[in-house]
């Protein structure tokens, strides 16, 4: 059978499990303590903006259709039949019998 040369490594390396005393575990805690303070400060600010986002998201199908009904109503009055009276002028006679 082969022997695995991760297995003599750990043989290799392999220490006891000491006791830690009392005042190496309570500032172990105190430094445990600080990062899940700052951990819990970066997840507030993710939800900000996971708030934020998720506003834009639900406003951007309103302000889409609001500026589509704007563009639409600027294009209706070009888009729109014009019946004008056309009155004859000399200078428009003129222009007919020219051309």
């Amino acid at each position: 059978m082969t022997v695995d040369p991760y297995r003599e490594l750990a043989r290799k390396h392999r220490q006891e499990l000491q006791k830690v005393p009392a005042k190496k575990r309570e500032s172990h805690e105190a430094e445990l303590s600080s990062r899940v303070e700052r951990r819990g400060e970066n997840e507030k600010k993710k939800n900000l903006l996971l708030k934020i986002l998720l506003f834009f998201f639900i406003l951007l199908p309103f302000l889409t259709a609001f500026w589509y009904t704007y563009e639409q109503q600027d294009k209706g009055s070009s888009n729109s039949i014009v019946n004008e009276k056309v009155e004859h002028s000399a200078e428009a006679d003129e222009i007919q019998a020219t051309g």
